[in-house]
């Protein structure tokens, strides 16, 4: 049976990540931006835009990237909406929901066993109505009929996991996402969920439904002890496609 080691908990990086499915969300919404020229600075502003390498599950940033977001979304939406601004169109609940989908994840721990890895990570969101009032107020500006530029999904704020193979001193991430039910009391049996999640070359495909019960033991073991670190109730919900990976379903 593969046993967990002890978690090994570590200061979080300095670098965090946008998800690949994450950065073409927010270029589809950048996209609806205006570019333009200051006329009383003269100096030209643009929308951000993200790039991510082809096959890259993410694209690595740092604290200032965010800032930048925060800066030129505000800046770009702000013009869009002196020119072009109308009422609302997409209800409050909806922009909620597209600024839950819209995040960068931060890593806090990890930990090994003899073979995998389990990362634990928390998701952030982007936007608060604080860092880009006018973003926030271009959302909900948008025609009715623009709201496939956000394709929602289940993501949800909050920690995840992300189990990874290990051999020696090299690691892959793979496309498999472990969560715990927030609602559910901590204890035996600590209900276990996965979820594939992400995109891209650079994740190696895993399939839970074939691991043997001292492999899911193991894991299990792991996602218990990193769990423990932060608590159930602040870890995000598992998607309506979750599946149970522990306890063995008859």
């Amino acid at each position: 049976m593969a046993t967990a080691a002890p978690a090994e908990i570590r200061e979080p990086r300095v670098v965090d990540e946008i998800p690949s499915s994450v950065v073409d969300r927010l270029n589809r919404i950048f996209s609806h931006l205006p570019s333009g020229v200051d006329s009383k600075t003269g100096s030209v502003w643009s929308p951000p835009r993200l790039e991510v390498l082809p096959g890259d599950p993410s694209v690595y940033i740092d604290r200032g990237v965010i800032e930048n977001l925060h800066f030129r979304s505000n800046e770009s939406s702000a013009a869009y909406l002196e020119e072009d601004g109308r009422p609302g169109s997409i209800d409050r609940d909806h922009v909620r929901k597209i600024l839950d989908s819209l995040y960068y994840q931060t890593w806090i721990a990890t930990s090994r066993s003899v073979d995998f890895e389990v990362e634990l990570w928390r998701r952030v969101p982007i936007f608060a109505e604080q860092d880009a009032p006018d973003f926030i107020e271009f959302l909900s500006s948008l025609p009715a009929g623009k709201k496939h530029v956000v394709e929602l999904d289940e993501h949800g704020s909050g920690f995840h996991m992300h189990y990874c193979l290990s051999r020696g001193d090299k690691k892959r991430r793979t496309d498999v996402l472990f969560t715990f039910h927030p609602k559910e009391p901590e204890g035996s049996p600590d209900t276990l969920y996965w979820e594939k999640h992400g995109r891209g070359k650079a994740l190696k495909k895993a399939s839970p439904d074939d691991f043997g019960i001292g492999r899911r033991e193991g894991i299990h073991s792991s996602c218990c002890q990193l769990m423990r670190t932060v608590g159930k109730t602040e870890f995000k919900p598992p998607a309506n496609k979750a599946e149970i990976l522990f306890p063995v379903q008859p």
